[in-house]
């Protein structure tokens, strides 16, 4: 159940009772990996991909810290960064504190109507999956959103350096492992359901081998359950170099709740409260004598 479900393409109308069956896990009863003991339940505690530092995101993240380490990942924990990554191998890259001012960390809709992009974003992603990328290793970008993958794909296509380079959404990434894995929150996974979104930021962090880099603005940080950045390393993009910062969230949101009934979806919208868009802080500030504005 920490994994994405498939994805159903019926109507809500034509769902109706059926549609918690249809659409949920069969699984969805064991979300709290922390109550798994029953004799009949079997956890699979050992993985054999992340290393230590992206698994301890991934544990405390989606299952109550009791992940363990193979042999892999022991041997990936002796190994060096690469020269110009940093010794932290899980990064939260603020966005605050890499030189982008108050309306470019905001998102957009997309053109295509395809969910939210946000360009200060997809820029910095390549700038630092140009400086990482040594040839060796594949680099993947990972973001909730169909119209941040394409303008990924196309700033790649045009100045991109990182030759093993793709992006996508998170949904078409399940089973796939990556040395280098940056994901671009975008919008702080809105509108998926709060529950769909902690599955999303489970797979796509857990498809990093070696470095996970998250891109993320204070704003989006509060957005997401508090539990996923609790171990990751803020740092800043500047003159070519991460470097780490102080960070301090305030009112953080907290694991979403199983959705029984309509009521906890409600609650569960409510702990992430608002992110406006880029239109909406225009509107913000707007004046009434600039003239007229159809809303």
């Amino acid at each position: 159940p920490k994994q994405l479900r498939h994805v159903s393409r019926a109507p809500d109308c034509a769902l109706s009772s059926g549609q918690k069956w249809l659409r949920d896990s069969p699984l969805s009863h064991l979300r709290d990996a922390s109550r798994v003991g029953a004799s009949n339940v079997y956890l699979l505690r050992t993985q054999h991909r992340m290393h230590p530092h992206i698994s301890r995101v991934v544990s405390g993240f989606q299952y109550a810290g009791q992940l363990l380490d193979g042999p892999r990942p022991q041997e990936l924990a002796r190994e060096a960064p690469r020269p110009g990554l940093p010794e932290a191998r899980a990064v939260w890259v603020v966005l605050d504190e890499c030189g982008a001012s108050e309306r470019a960390l905001t998102h957009e809709r997309a053109g295509t109507g395809r969910g939210y992009q946000r360009r200060f974003s997809a820029q910095l992603l390549m700038e630092l999956a140009n400086a990482f990328a040594d040839g060796s290793g594949e680099v993947l970008a990972a973001t909730p959103y169909r119209a941040q993958a394409q303008l990924l794909n196309t700033l790649h296509a045009t100045d991109g350096q990182a030759a093993r380079f793709s992006a996508s959404t998170i949904h078409r990434q399940q089973g796939r492992e990556v040395d280098l894995v940056f994901i671009d929150t975008v919008a702080a996974g809105h509108p998926f359901q709060a529950l769909e979104l902690c599955a999303m930021l489970n797979v796509a962090a857990s498809r990093a081998r070696r470095h996970l880099f998250v891109l993320a603005s204070r704003a989006e940080a509060q957005q997401i359950p508090q539990a996923f950045f609790r171990a990751l390393h803020p740092m800043r993009w500047r003159d070519g170099r991460l470097e780490p910062v102080d960070v301090t969230l305030r009112n953080l949101a907290p694991l979403p709740q199983p959705v029984q009934t309509l009521g906890t979806t409600i609650e569960n919208a409510a702990a992430r409260g608002a992110l406006f868009t880029d239109a909406q802080v225009k509107l913000f500030e707007r004046h009434f004598g600039d003239g007229h504005q159809l809303v």
